[in-house]
């Protein structure tokens, strides 16, 4: 039988027992923990509000050609409206070999252009456009272990720095974050992480110095007239091609209005009809090679039982086809 002393006893010897190394990494846990945030905030945005990671409609040409050619964008001819439904604040130039695409997201926590690789883990890289400031933006306000700048080598003779939780680590073991000022003042934050290259310096050097930074407006391939203007403010991305679904792109516009989800999916024809959760109605049509589905969701919306629901949403999108030279960057009539 344990006795009070011999139970006192036993208690106190595991207490001054040291004990065994721990597994986990903190570190790297908290790395991953932000990877699958992103990632998981890119998928939310595939399915209910858009997709987030491909290729942006006006500047495919990034992509194309050999990675070790210039593959900066030509400039682009931006249209007189200085309104538009989707606007990069940034486009890639060259990338290392084996991209599978780049998006353009914009919503109201950011506007940003995403590259991935392939893999379920593939390299992603990041670019975010900061306001105009005299010093660098803070990027990370995590207030335990917030990301500290280290100076680096100049963009193009601009001022840089690396972010990192590590002062004496400047590429954050592998989360990597290369932060410059553009011309126009503002500053430019190139996050790269699972990076499949060696020499990671130099060659996230060599990403940022072929960045086009200014508004470029996307061109989508839908039109739609009479919206009421409580559709205000959407969250929209175009990925190319598809993330979710075969296809040569997707288009997600999402809306919340009054705790309602209405979301316009856009994908060519023949792709899976947008994914919907148990609680959304759904419309669909496909006309000239486009397919247009209309998600609602969450919460009764009057507005859109104003002008007919979703079938009455759907009847007031026009598919401007598969030929890009017909998209458009003012979509709303």
């Amino acid at each position: 039988m344990l006795t009070d002393d011999a139970l006192s006893k036993e208690l106190r010897a595991m207490a001054e027992t040291p004990a065994p190394p721990m597994r986990l990494d903190i570190d790297q846990a908290r790395i991953r923990g932000r990877r699958v945030r992103r990632r998981r905030i890119a998928a939310v945005a595939t399915v209910c509000t858009a997709v987030v990671v491909a290729v942006a409609v006006v500047i495919p040409v990034a992509l194309r050609g050999n990675a070790d050619q210039d593959r900066r964008p030509a400039d682009p001819v931006v249209p007189p409206q200085t309104e538009h439904l989707l606007v990069a604040r940034a486009t890639f130039g060259w990338l290392p070999d084996g991209v599978a695409g780049i998006s353009v997201d914009d919503n109201e926590e950011w506007i940003d252009t995403a590259a991935r690789w392939p893999g379920d883990l593939g390299m992603h890289a990041w670019l975010r456009v900061h306001p105009v400031s005299d010093t660098p933006p803070d990027l990370d306000k995590d207030p335990i272990r917030p990301l500290h700048f280290v100076s680096a080598q100049p963009v193009n003779g601009r001022p840089a720095y690396w972010a990192t939780e590590n002062q004496k680590d400047p590429l954050n073991r592998g989360d990597m974050h290369l932060v410059w000022q553009a011309t126009n003042g503002q500053w430019v934050d190139l996050n790269v992480y699972y990076a499949t290259f060696g020499d990671q310096a130099n060659v996230m050097h060599r990403i940022a110095a072929d960045v086009t930074v200014g508004s470029i407006p996307i061109a989508v391939p839908i039109r739609i007239d009479d919206l009421p203007s409580a559709f205000d403010d959407a969250d929209i991305s175009l990925t190319r091609p598809g993330l979710l679904r075969p296809g040569a792109w997707e288009l997600g516009v999402s809306y919340w209005i009054e705790g309602a989800s209405i979301t316009i999916g856009i994908t060519p024809a023949g792709t899976n009809p947008w994914p919907t959760s148990g609680n959304e109605t759904q419309a669909c049509k496909t006309a000239d090679g486009v397919q247009v589905c209309v998600n609602h969701g969450y919460a009764p919306s009057p507005v859109l039982e104003s002008i007919g629901g979703v079938q009455g949403l759907l009847d007031r999108i026009t598919s401007l086809g598969m030929d890009e030279s017909n998209w458009t960057t003012d979509p709303i009539n």
